[in-house]
């Protein structure tokens, strides 16, 4: 028996080590690959992605004069989270015009975080499970650790007007801080999904 067992090891092990190596030298480098097709995963830098992905660099968009406006005027600090796919063709459109509306609005109160995830959306260390994320591009927006509202794949009408429409909902919704955290707790599930 013990034999047998030594056989089997020796004839499989030297895929099986082969195979682990081939999987860490993929992760160590925040690139993975599916075939022949390279993508992020995991946190990223507005740069990194902009050199790496030159789909991600923003173009010259008609962004809407009033959003932006709006967004310029915001005084409460709002975090973004982005979960995006270098290979979704909606990522590729969305998050270059998120680049574009941070540029132009130049309000210091948006602070903002980008994820790579895989086509299971998968981004390394389990954050765009944690916050359901189902298709991309999802652009979470933050008040504290709460949750305000969420924009998933293509906005409504475009990214900036959702945008400030979300904060102007969440601005006509303030209440008392326990009580405010409390409905945006419930809220944070309807406002602003698929």
């Amino acid at each position: 028996m013990h034999k047998k067992m030594i056989k089997l090891f020796r004839k499989w092990m030297p895929g099986v080590i082969l195979g682990v190596f081939a999987l860490v030298g993929f992760q160590q480098s925040g690139v993975a690959q599916e075939s022949e097709e390279p993508y992020l995963l995991g946190a990223c830098s507005r740069d990194s992605l902009e050199t790496h992905w030159p789909l991600f660099q923003p173009g010259f968009s008609d962004l809407s004069a009033d959003a932006l406006e709006f967004l310029r005027s915001w005084t409460d600090s709002v975090h973004i989270i982005i979960f995006l796919g270098t290979w979704c063709s909606d990522s590729q459109r969305e998050v270059p015009r998120f680049f574009e509306i941070i540029d132009s609005i130049q309000n210091p109160v948006f602070s903002y975080q980008l994820y790579g995830v895989d086509r299971q959306k998968w981004d390394g260390v389990g954050l765009a499970s944690r916050y359901q994320v189902e298709r991309v591009p999802t652009v979470i927006f933050l008040k504290g650790q709460l949750e305000i509202g969420r924009v998933v794949e293509k906005p409504r009408s475009t990214l900036e007007d959702d945008w400030a429409t979300l904060l102007k909902y969440y601005q006509r919704m303030k209440l008392p801080e326990p009580l405010d955290q409390l409905l945006l707790a419930v809220l944070s599930g309807i406002a602003f999904r698929r």
